[in-house]
């Protein structure tokens, strides 16, 4: 009965919803506005129309805003004053107030070096930190640098070494080597003003010459001494353009062995090949022009072997491609009070050199010019070729030499 009554009640309630519903949709299908609205879309559909309407509506508020930023912008361009939107102009290094007016100084990079005065012991050391942005040579892949430190006195208007060379270990490569090492000169207090110290960057090749990129002079006249007297400085200095070795003559390859075997000690000198020879002004102007290689081995300043090269016509790279082996045991050092044994021991005094020798039709023969290999050498590539030789015996080290004009 109660189920009967409550249904009986709901039903003119959903009639009501009905209707309103119905009116409701009535009264949209008859709106003049949306009916415009589908005449000016060209569609049937009322909804469809109203989604046009609003997607229109939204279109041109972006289009208004777009135009209000345009003006806001001409405005802009118009009313503020053009400096304040000008790019800054770039500035070079050279243009900072305080520097020296001189391109070339950044070139070749800078190095970092330290000064200290020992008054008691009257010693100067004289230290390399590190090298920075160095530039190596344009026929190099790779830069090995190292740094060499020579200590030259002003006596009178002549410039005198004083003490050995130094140099630093081969960093590998790096354009900022650090080395962090101090080499220790005895100078007197009052020769202080009169002395300079020149580092010199070299670039080296395992190869060729080592090549000077870089060069330091310091002036201690230039230094205040309260600083660096029983005080290490630090100082940065640029590097200018490094010392120009000329190459001579041109280069010639040569490839030296010591074997200590003890039944035969004997050393090989290998001619493999010169190349770029510029000899054109040292000859004369004939036919027939031929060159040897004159090899001589000596003991300190006595000559222990001597042998040569077959000749050859070419001129400019000639090849030879010759090995010549010098026994030791057996050479004429023995005839002297020192025993072979002793001259064996002592591998480093002897020193080679490498005659390059002009032969004429009258078998007459001129030196052109001489590579020297061995400790006592002035060329550096043989100095250190000799090292190697030393260091690592019983094998061949071959390295090209500039030929020096005789």
């Amino acid at each position: 009965m109660t189920t009967v009554e409550m249904t009986s009640t709901m039903i003119p309630l959903n009639n009501t919803e009905a209707t309103n519903i119905t009116s409701n949709s009535s009264s949209f299908e008859t709106n003049p506005f949306v009916i415009d609205l589908t005449k000016s879309f060209h569609v049937i559909n009322k909804p469809l129309a109203v989604f046009l309407f609003i997607c229109v509506c939204i279109a041109c508020l972006f289009f208004i805003i777009i135009i209000l930023l345009c003006i806001r912008t001409c405005i802009r361009r118009k009313y503020v004053p053009k400096v304040l939107r000008k790019r800054p102009k770039g500035i070079y290094v050279d243009e900072i107030p305080g520097l020296t007016q001189n391109i070339e100084q950044y070139k070749y990079g800078s190095i970092e070096y330290s000064l200290e005065y020992n008054i008691d012991r009257r010693q100067l050391k004289v230290g390399v930190l590190q090298a920075n942005n160095l530039i190596g040579p344009i026929s190099s892949d790779t830069l090995d640098p190292y740094t060499t430190v020579t200590l030259a006195k002003y006596d009178g208007h002549n410039l005198r070494i004083i003490g050995k060379q130094e140099r630093t270990n081969i960093v590998l490569n790096t354009n900022r080597p650090v080395w962090k090492r101090t080499f220790t000169y005895d100078v007197e207090e009052h020769d202080l003003n009169h002395t300079v110290i020149i580092y010199e960057v070299f670039a080296h090749d395992s190869i060729c010459q080592d090549m000077s990129i870089g060069k330091l002079e310091v002036y201690l006249k230039d230094e205040d001494y309260s600083e660096y007297a029983g005080n290490i400085i630090e100082r940065t200095g640029w590097l200018t353009a490094g010392t120009i070795y000329k190459f001579g003559l041109g280069e010639l390859c040569i490839g030296v062995g010591y074997y200590p075997n003890n039944n035969l000690p004997h050393i090989d000198v290998c001619i493999y090949e010169c190349r770029q020879l510029n000899i054109d002004e040292y000859l004369p102007k004939s036919k027939q022009r031929e060159l040897d290689i004159l090899i001589i081995l000596k003991h300190k300043k006595r000559i222990v072997y001597r042998q040569k090269t077959h000749k050859r016509k070419e001129l400019i790279n000639p090849y030879f491609n010759e090995k010549i082996s010098i026994p030791l045991k057996n050479s004429n050092a023995t005839t002297t009070n020192t025993s072979s044994s002793s001259i064996i021991n002592q591998i480093e005094n002897f020193h080679v050199l490498c005659q390059l020798r002009h032969v004429n039709r009258l078998h007459i023969k001129q030196v052109l010019g001489t590579v020297h290999i061995g400790l006592d050498s002035s060329q550096a590539s043989g100095i250190r070729q000799w090292e190697e030789m030393i260091k690592s015996p019983s094998k061949i080290h071959v390295m090209w030499h500039s030929i020096v004009p005789s």
